[in-house]
């Protein structure tokens, strides 16, 4: 019984021991990279009409701009909302990644593609 339970317990550590990894695929432009990309459409535009808040959220180079409240404003930002929108729609209507997918749909529909 003690042998048993001693060939058990260095069995045990040996595989605690072993830290072999497996072999590392070639890099790969991941999903979350992929998804990444496709979010920062929207904050282009909010940094473009919003900066205060997207420096906030850490968008970069946009420190030295201010909220634009010229006439129209609120015309312009739609406008860029809507391109966004519709480019997003087109992506997740040709993509073949689920998780990717997933992100890029409808903000009204919680974020989930239709079928998901």
């Amino acid at each position: 019984m003690q042998t048993t339970l001693r060939v058990a317990f260095a069995a045990f550590f040996v595989l605690c021991g072993c830290k072999h990894s497996p072999a590392a695929a070639p890099p790969a432009q991941s999903w979350i990279d992929r998804s990444n990309l496709n979010a920062q459409v929207l904050l282009d535009v909010q940094a473009r009409f919003f900066p205060e808040g997207g420096a906030r959220l850490g968008i970069a180079g946009i420190d030295d701009r201010i909220i634009d409240l010229t006439p129209g404003h609120h015309e312009r930002e739609r406008e860029a909302l809507q391109k966004a929108l519709a480019q997003l729609e087109q992506w997740r209507s040709v993509e073949q990644d689920p998780l990717v997918a997933q992100d890029l749909g409808h903000p009204r529909r919680g974020g989930a593609a239709p079928g998901a």
